[in-house]
């Protein structure tokens, strides 16, 4: 190959990657594609499920990266979190094998329960067979578990999979 044809291949290798580099993000969970911009749940998983109709204020992400605001009915993955940066009441639908914990006590309002623990203000964790409102510091559901919750409190919360 002749020196300028080399030259040139280098040129736009480096042209492509220093316009690349900067929307280059690295997932820190290999189950979550992120772009610029947005965020692309590629998950085998659903850990929670916002509710269909969500009130102003409702985000959810990952890590310190901007939140997104929730419209309603999104699938948040494991290790994201969610929140209301207004202070506003919203529902998620917690699917199997999750287990999440808040930033301080929150009341919590529960329905549907199956499989389903709140952990109180004291560190136990307490089962719930019937839907309630209780004040708890982290929620979890068993392999076949799910609730409906609504958040009531100024905190936010992470969700991960419980292993097992």
């Amino acid at each position: 190959m002749k020196r300028t044809h080399v030259a040139l291949w280098f040129a736009i290798v480096a042209i492509l990657l220093i316009g690349c580099e900067s929307n280059l993000v690295e997932p820190t969970n290999p189950e979550t594609l992120i772009t610029t911009g947005s965020y692309s749940l590629a998950k085998s998983t659903t850990a929670v499920e916002f509710d269909s109709s969500v009130p102003s204020g409702t985000v959810y992400g990952l890590g310190t990266l901007p939140p997104i605001t929730a419209s309603g009915g999104e699938d948040v993955s494991f290790n994201w979190y969610t929140d209301n940066t207004n202070g506003s009441s919203y529902e998620v639908h917690l699917y199997a094998n999750v287990e999440g914990s808040f930033d301080e006590s929150c009341s919590i309002t529960v329905a549907s329960p199956s499989l389903f623990e709140y952990l109180s203000t004291d560190s136990t964790w307490i089962g719930m067979l019937n839907g309630g409102t209780v004040t708890a510091i982290g929620v979890r559901t068993d392999s076949t578990g799910s609730a409906s919750v609504t958040l009531s409190c100024q905190s936010s919360w992470e969700v991960w999979e419980i292993d097992g």
